[in-house]
């Protein structure tokens, strides 16, 4: 059985519903958001195993396309609503707070015992 350092991303419904940047968003631009902040959270935790904690996303609309479970044109129509919650680093997005989450994520799973 494999150890998956990061078995739960840690929500804070409170913060998500009174974020007045994500408040701004329609539905679908914040199940784009969401959905890619699951795999930022995810990408985290399989570099972690690498001692790299990256939770980075490709930045080439396909790969994101893929990544939202969206056609490419659909991505690109909300992409705009979504970016700006992301930075380009070295050719990839990052997203800093999901960043700061993994990289402190072990951490937090030894103090609850896990």
């Amino acid at each position: 059985m494999t150890f998956d350092p990061q078995p739960i991303v840690p929500v804070h419904p409170r913060a998500w519903l009174t974020d007045a940047a994500v408040a701004r968003l329609t539905l679908g631009a914040q199940g784009l958001y969401w959905r890619l902040l699951c795999h930022c959270w995810l990408q985290g935790a399989r570099t972690y195993e690498r001692q790299a904690s990256d939770g980075s996303l490709p930045s080439d609309p396909k790969h994101l396309a893929v990544l939202a479970g969206l056609p490419v044109e659909a991505l690109e129509s909300i992409w705009p609503q979504v970016e700006p919650f992301f930075e380009l680093r070295f050719g990839r997005y990052v997203h800093r707070t999901e960043r700061e989450l993994v990289l402190r994520a072990p951490l937090d799973l030894r103090v609850w015992g896990e």
